[in-house]
């Protein structure tokens, strides 16, 4: 089995991937350290007798980018002042 180490460096470029693919542009570095915890979360959880570890991991790393996105939406409305 492999360290989480080699896994993070592996799967680097399909974070990074998938930050642009999100339309990223601010504060790439917290939605990327997320992604990597959310990455560690899927290597600890993955079951490697139901399939490929490529799309467990993108899919369970995308769709938490899209759910702190949708916090961080969320809370900016709730935050905004109207003249």
């Amino acid at each position: 089995m492999e360290s989480f180490e080699q896994v993070a460096a592996q799967y680097e470029p399909m974070i990074h991937q998938i930050i642009r693919s999100l339309s990223i542009y601010k504060n790439q570095e917290e939605y990327f350290q997320i992604a990597l915890i959310r990455l560690w979360e899927a290597w600890y959880l993955f079951d490697h007798t139901q399939g490929k570890f490529l799309t467990f991991a993108y899919t369970i790393v995308k769709q938490k980018l899209i759910d702190e996105l949708r916090k961080t939406r969320d809370a900016e409305k709730q935050h905004c002042h109207p003249e």
